[in-house]
């Protein structure tokens, strides 16, 4: 069964909420910095979904499924920054260390739940 479509919906659903214009974006922000959390959130979920995508293809090398996952991420992550700034949004470094960041942690995640359930007899 392919594992690609959450990946690509979530990706599509990121490219989606990047293309609201800054005018139409809500005002209130609870925190500082809010919208770093909010990408790293969003690259977390793709990182997970994209690094298990990726393993499947890549059964054999789990540590090679790693680096394309995260590096196809960030290829995305950096496009979609760059895409923000015909759109009347600011392109951002930190916006994409964010992404960067949110994209290992994502798999981070799925490598060290993969091995408890391995260990487990999962």
């Amino acid at each position: 069964m392919s594992r690609w479509p959450a990946a690509a919906l979530v990706a599509a659903t990121i490219l989606t909420l990047s293309s609201i214009p800054a005018s139409a974006l809500p005002g209130k922000v609870l925190f500082r910095h809010m919208d770093k959390v909010v990408h790293l959130v969003e690259y977390l979920v793709l990182g997970a979904l994209l690094f298990r995508s990726v393993r499947h293809e890549f059964s054999g090398n789990p540590r090679l499924a790693a680096i394309i996952a995260v590096c196809a991420g960030a290829a995305f992550a950096a496009l979609d920054e760059w895409h923000q700034g015909f759109i009347g949004r600011t392109a951002s470094g930190w916006d994409l260390l964010a992404d960067v960041a949110g994209l290992l942690c994502g798999t981070v995640c799925i490598i060290i739940a993969s091995r408890g359930r391995s260990r487990h007899g999962g």
